[in-house]
């Protein structure tokens, strides 16, 4: 099949979930089907990475991100915010993202390219398509209306929260409206398949490389250090570290005063470059060999409180064989069973003590991590997508 596939970001490097997912789908679809990707840029480093994905890719159209309405200069009053929450129709997600050239490109591309299928990594971009006749597939890896909840369950009431529960409503409409509108709609778990509760909702799971080896050598994990990984401009990652340095990391330091905690992650923000003090707590940035910071150190935490979807910093983890601590939300979706794969805490106390409890049982981790390991050799690794994909797409296609 001929697939054109729309997509908010340049996936390479992948250094963030969407641009690991994206490129993930690039790889499947590249096994059997003719492949276009349709992109938006950011800078001019990103379309260095456009030859590399000649490798999945007959062609690759990068449009600036610059040109989507939320990059315009026009800044919107107070009044101006209050009146789209209120009246406005469309999520601002949806709305801000809309680009006159990303929209042209569109055009251009399916009146001439004759595709089969038109593959949308987000809602954000459902409003760039026009009706068409050609099948579309849109690509829910979060639930935006989920996420965008829990985002504003952890800030205080001011008028920001309130219309932020507007946009929670204007957003899980249109998740509904996407089920109806779109010939499938794929989501990252059975759990938000139920959620949306219809028979063109398909799972493709987020799946990940699994390493040859597993991180490093025992031998070479330190016991006293924990490690935090993740695009640190993503509000959910930000999130976690504010919490887990504010809630446990005290409790745990205090039980265990020579523990160190890395964080790692490109973009780290103001509020987590401040954390660093280059003895106990450490910000790295990006990491060009993640595996080895994963090598040395004894546990992976994730104490998430916001997301959607599944996390594939936790699919990392466990591929490199790591014990990983996290909270409900950190790993919903995947088949994990607490004490067996990781564990599970969502109370500061409960989590410090989980942490500890690993940092002092060496064994206890080894178990956990090759556990987890096998578990995503059988359900969660990449070679399983083509199929899945096909499947998606064969079931699309046939449908009237």
């Amino acid at each position: 099949m001929k697939v054109l596939v729309v997509s908010p970001v340049v996936p390479l490097p992948a250094t963030s979930g969407i641009k690991v997912r994206t490129i993930g789908l690039l790889r499947a679809l590249a096994e059997s089907h003719e492949v276009t990707l349709l992109c938006f840029y950011r800078q001019e480093a990103d379309l260095n990475a456009l030859p590399t994905l000649g490798r999945f890719c007959r062609k690759v159209v990068p449009v600036p991100i610059q040109s989507c309405l939320r990059y315009q200069e026009v800044r919107a009053s107070r009044l101006d915010v209050i009146r789209h929450a209120l009246f406005e129709g469309q999520p601002s997600m949806i709305t801000n993202w809309r680009s006159a050239a990303m929209e042209r490109e569109v055009g251009r591309l399916l009146s001439g390219d004759g595709y089969d299928v038109v593959w949308i990594a987000r809602l954000w971009l459902t409003g760039l398509l026009p009706e068409a006749s050609v099948k579309t597939v849109l690509d829910l890896d979060d639930l935006e209306s989920v996420k965008r909840r829990r985002t504003l369950r952890t800030m205080p009431w001011k008028l920001t929260r309130v219309l932020g529960y507007a946009e929670v409503f204007k957003l899980a409409r249109a998740e509904r409206a996407a089920v109806r509108r779109h010939s499938a709609v794929v989501v990252t778990s059975e759990k938000d398949r139920q959620a949306l509760g219809s028979d063109n909702v398909f799972v493709l799971p987020n799946t990940v490389v699994v390493p040859n080896k597993v991180a490093g050598p025992r031998e070479k994990e330190q016991d006293d250090d924990l490690v935090f990984f993740g695009l640190l401009s993503y509000r959910p990652n930000t999130d976690a570290v504010e919490y887990f340095c504010a809630a446990i990391w005290p409790q745990l330091k205090r039980a265990r005063p020579t523990a160190r905690l890395w964080i790692a992650g490109a973009n780290p923000p103001p509020s987590i470059q401040q954390l660093h003090d280059g003895t106990s707590v450490m910000v790295t940035g990006y990491v060009d060999d993640l595996a080895a910071l994963l090598a040395r150190c004894a546990v992976v935490v994730t104490p998430l409180r916001i997301g959607g979807g599944t996390r594939i910093k936790i699919l990392d983890a466990m591929a490199a064989g790591k014990a990983v601590v996290s909270t409900t939300i950190g790993c919903e979706g995947l088949d994990v069973l607490h004490g067996e794969h990781l564990l599970i805490a969502d109370r500061p106390a409960d989590f410090s003590r989980s942490c500890l409890g690993l940092m002092a049982d060496r064994g206890r981790r080894e178990a956990l991590g090759s556990a987890a390991r096998r578990l995503v050799e059988e359900r969660y690794r990449w070679e399983l997508a083509p199929t899945i994909v096909d499947r998606i797409l064969q079931a699309v296609t046939s449908r009237e």
